[in-house]
């Protein structure tokens, strides 16, 4: 008796069968390949609108710009980066200033011609060389973010920035001398002269820099007053002597010592690995390297994540959580006062933050 098959399995019924798959193959992939395109046409259009003229124009030549190129993963990223920076360098973009010491209407206003050659330079502050660039908007946006009440102009190229105090040793000379060399930025414009300064304001007030008063050790040092310090160590190259010699100035038992080394930074890491080691081989533990490491790149946002996760640690599962003042130094730093006198002028103000 023969079987009887719902769908029998005929040379005519396998053929159809494997032309079914094929077509729905290629409708599937012909489907999907739209997809794609079109999400790519949907990409390549938003870059066309973002990458204008104004991207292909402008220079990357700022180091931290190029700094942050270097760091994005992704095309797309580094793309938009570019857009965004050029587009701000074309449209001079400024931000309103509600600053109570800053006031518009001296913003960029001639205070004077001054001759400086008998005392040499009239603003003592910063002191920039723009060869290319110099002109009166960028020497007076130079000082105004220095914190500068003026700015000057000499020489065509240099920009100097000071406070109103430096105008008592110059001698102030007609308007005209300042008018005879012209900006390299804009050649419409003058840049003061060979031997004379053309001052402006910045539009700041004059702000004082009250200097911290130091109050020397009692004669009886151990009489001092003290507190507790976590020391944040935030290392970085491979100077590991001068690290250690900085430790040797600021170590006590009486305070934390917590470092972090920059997680590109291998050799260092082991140098700091091995110096805590030796302290606790001296039953010393109040010196750690931490193995939560972060690429602390000067200015970036790692910066502040490794900070605030260095002192989490601290709080945390070191357990160190008595300390009053936390300070933050790096391999390049040295100490001009020593421990005791540190800890003395700390105590005599604690409860206040030191920047």
């Amino acid at each position: 008796m023969a079987f009887n098959s719902p769908i029998a399995l005929t040379n005519k019924n396998i053929l159809f069968c494997f032309v079914g798959i094929i077509v729905i193959f290629v409708v599937t992939d012909y489907f999907l390949l739209n997809q794609l395109v079109s999400e790519k046409i949907i990409k390549n259009e938003s870059f066309d609108f973002l990458s204008s003229n104004v991207t292909d124009k402008c220079q990357f030549t700022d180091p931290l710009m190029q700094s942050a190129l270097e760091r994005v993963k992704s095309e797309s990223c580094r793309q938009s980066l570019k857009d965004v920076y050029c587009q701000v360098l074309d449209s001079n973009v400024e931000l309103e200033n509600s600053c109570s010491d800053f006031d518009k209407t001296k913003l960029n206003k001639f205070v004077g011609c001054f001759d400086d050659s008998p005392s040499g330079f009239l603003l003592t502050g910063y002191h920039y060389n723009f060869p290319k660039t110099n002109a009166p908007d960028l020497c007076v946006q130079t000082c105004f973010r220095s914190a500068y009440e003026l700015a000057g102009l000499k020489s065509g190229k240099h920009c100097f920035c000071g406070d109103s105090t430096d105008l008592k040793k110059g001698l102030e000379v007609d308007e005209s001398i300042c008018r005879s060399l012209s900006c390299p930025g804009n050649a419409n414009l003058t840049c003061g002269g060979i031997k004379s300064t053309a001052v402006i304001s910045t539009g700041l007030a004059k702000i004082e820099r009250p200097m911290p008063e130091f109050i020397p050790l009692p004669d009886d040092i151990e009489t001092r007053k003290r507190v507790k310090i976590l020391f944040v160590l935030q290392l970085n190259g491979r100077n590991s002597r001068q690290v250690t010699r900085m430790i040797r100035t600021i170590y006590s038992r009486d305070h934390f010592y917590l470092v972090h080394v920059d997680q590109r930074q291998n050799f260092m890491f082991s140098e700091m690995k091995e110096l805590q080691k030796l302290f606790e081989k001296k039953k010393l533990f109040n010196f750690k390297v931490t193995e939560n490491r972060f690429a602390t790149i000067w200015g970036g946002s790692t910066l502040l994540t490794m900070f605030l996760q260095t002192i989490k640690d601290s709080l945390t599962s070191l357990g160190w959580n008595d300390w009053d003042y936390v300070l933050n130094m790096s391999e390049s730093d040295m100490p001009l006062l020593s421990l005791e006198e540190l800890e003395h002028n700390l105590a005599l103000n604690n409860g206040f933050s030191s920047m």
